[in-house]
């Protein structure tokens, strides 16, 4: 798992940088929002693997929601610009699952965790 996550941070950073050169670059901001989601995939299973009221288990809660929000708010970018592709098309009705599903991960435990 550890190497799935240095791999999704990799190529996050990777378009990262693509994209601060060209932020019209539909391609990269493609790639970037679906690489946010991976990065959600990850970080949630880490969430799942650990205790729910252990700390590193709530951070890896909140990285993911963060990462899914981040693919979410360029999914809808993309659509509303006209260039999102069919084949992404269903992560605007999978991804507010997701993070529905790491907010009640989050809800779980009883301290709360700084943002």
């Amino acid at each position: 798992m550890k190497a799935a996550l240095e791999g999704v941070t990799h190529a996050s950073e990777f378009a990262e940088r693509a994209i601060a050169r060209d932020s019209a670059n539909d391609i990269m901001r493609r790639l970037m929002a679906k690489t946010y989601f991976d990065v959600g995939e990850v970080r949630s299973s880490l969430g799942a693997q650990s205790k729910a009221s252990e700390r590193s288990g709530q951070e890896q809660w909140l990285e993911a929601r963060q990462a899914y929000q981040r693919s979410l708010d360029l999914f809808l970018d993309l659509r509303s610009r006209g260039t999102l592709t069919k084949e992404f098309a269903g992560k605007l009705d999978e991804i507010p699952r997701k993070i529905a599903a790491c907010d009640a991960a989050l809800a779980k435990n009883d301290r709360p965790v700084r943002k």
